[in-house]
């Protein structure tokens, strides 16, 4: 459950009351409060974080201004970003920065206002802080800063692409914690680089790596660097965002050999938004998603698109597409590992978008055979792992 904490909210604090059992804390965007000539002040901050429900676990501090710079001056100077820091619950686990010019505080600065983040952080948004603005070794020295049990990191647009060569961006890379298995490393085009450039630093990224962001980063390719490039990615990967980077430009032969080099092995999710993907393309890489485990393929035209789609595509191949992720969904549940929650929230699932053919209207009473079989399916697979399920 999430709260958002409005700007005109904070004329009557003292009467806010947040719901206890309250998992997010929205605090984004307060700058826009008429208190203190347009800035909250650091000792509100405080209070505000103070009221934090004892249960929360994600808090965002987006676009707040917190390394502004306004009139040639800063209206949080250093000793205050670490006060409000400070009055984080030190048990988070989740915390966006995203958008607040951190860019504008001395390397040395931000160093220390890192240091005093929540020691049980696992997950920190720092993108589009302008991080390219600082030298190499001042941003190493930053990131090396970063709570050591941190697990996800969010690197999107902070441009290294600008001002820094490939090797410094390898040596970026590999300071990251070593802990890490979440990077989202969108809109750094690793573009301007040279194809062996790109090659050493996507090899450069943590070898442990389950979840990797590069939508954007890469751009129009050949078939045959794009190969080299997928040969490279972390061997572990869950999900894989390749999202804007131009795969419309390759034939249907080159699209087929770069996937076969793409790891699959405990690949599940893969989106490929904004590539433009034409029907004949996405039929060519209809192979590659039947004999991989992928279960959740994303193909919206634009990131402004709310919904999945498959927008341009006819309907015998999104209907092949959709019959391909239900099979990978059936076959990942053929031979589970021992019984856990996550085995019987995945069943759960299955059944529910089975249920979900029902909605149509009157197929209550006139159920279709897909709709028919996918309720089989899911049965079967309950009583595979010892769960009784009832007539439905």
């Amino acid at each position: 459950m999430g709260y958002k904490l409005e700007s005109f909210m904070l004329t009557n604090l003292d009467m806010l009351t947040i719901p206890p059992d309250t998992k997010e804390f929205n605090l984004s965007n307060l700058r826009l409060s008429p208190v203190s000539g347009g800035h909250v002040p650091p000792e509100l901050f405080v209070k505000i974080l103070k009221k934090s429900p004892k249960k929360v676990e994600a808090i965002k501090l987006s676009q707040n201004d917190l390394g502004g710079y306004y009139d040639g001056r800063r209206p949080f100077s250093t000793d205050d970003l670490i006060t409000i820091l400070n009055g984080l619950p030190r048990d988070l686990v989740n915390l966006d920065l995203s958008y607040n010019y951190l860019h504008w505080l001395p390397a040395d600065d931000l160093v220390r206002v890192i240091k005093v983040l929540p020691p049980q952080l696992e997950s920190l948004n720092l993108a589009s802080n302008a991080l390219e603005n600082y030298s190499a070794s001042d941003l190493i020295k930053i990131l090396k800063a970063l709570p050591q049990g941190l697990k996800s990191l969010n690197l999107d647009w902070i441009k290294l692409h600008e001002k820094f060569s490939a090797a410094e961006v390898v040596e970026v890379l590999k300071v990251l914690p070593e802990n890490l298995i979440s990077l989202s490393f969108r809109g750094n085009y690793l573009g301007n680089y040279t194809h062996e450039e790109q090659i050493q630093i996507i090899s450069s990224f943590p070898k442990q790596l389950k979840h990797l962001d590069l939508g954007n980063a890469i751009g129009r390719t050949t078939g045959a660097n794009l190969n080299e490039l997928f040969a490279v990615l972390p061997k572990g990967l869950v999900s894989l965002d390749w999202s804007e980077n131009g795969l419309n430009s390759l034939s249907l032969t080159e699209l087929q050999d770069a996937f076969s080099c793409l790891c699959t092995r405990h690949l599940t999710s893969l989106c490929l938004s904004a590539n433009l993907l034409d029907d004949s393309q996405m039929v060519s890489l209809l192979p590659f998603l039947a004999h991989s485990k992928i279960t959740r393929l994303e193909l919206k035209s634009t990131f402004t698109q709310n919904y999945n789609g498959y927008k341009g595509l006819s309907k015998e191949t999104r209907d092949q597409i959709e019959k391909i992720l239900w099979n990978n969904q059936k076959k990942s549940f053929i031979d589970p590992d021992p019984m856990n929650e996550q085995i019987i929230y995945g069943l759960q699932a299955l059944c529910a978008k089975a249920i979900t053919l029902f909605a149509i209207p009157n197929s209550a009473k006139n159920p279709t055979k897909p709709a028919l079989d996918m309720l089989e399916d899911s049965k079967r697979l309950f009583e595979r792992v010892g769960l009784k399920v009832g007539p439905y």
